[in-house]
């Protein structure tokens, strides 16, 4: 073969190889989209399940802060905020 060729082949073999990158990403976006669906599905039907809406779910935060301490937690959260806002 003479140079000519060769670079042509090396350039499809390059070109093939960006196509299967290309295919690969793709597949796992369309995978990641079915697990969103799927969760977002589940999140739908729980909130059926317990009547109620999408704003009174208590996010994993506000959970978490009731478990901690109580009201003894609104006045750490309180003292944080007055310390970030006299800085």
């Amino acid at each position: 073969m003479d140079e000519n060729m060769k670079q042509l082949q090396q350039s499809l073999i390059e070109l093939e190889i960006e196509a299967e990158h290309l295919l690969l990403a793709r597949h796992q976006l369309v995978e990641n989209d079915k697990v969103r669906n799927g969760n977002r599905e589940a999140l739908t039907a729980l909130r059926k399940r317990a009547r109620t809406t999408k704003t009174s779910v208590p996010s994993p935060f506000e959970s978490m802060m009731k478990n901690i301490g109580g009201s003894g937690s609104r006045t750490l959260v309180t003292e944080i905020v007055r310390s970030c806002l006299t800085q």
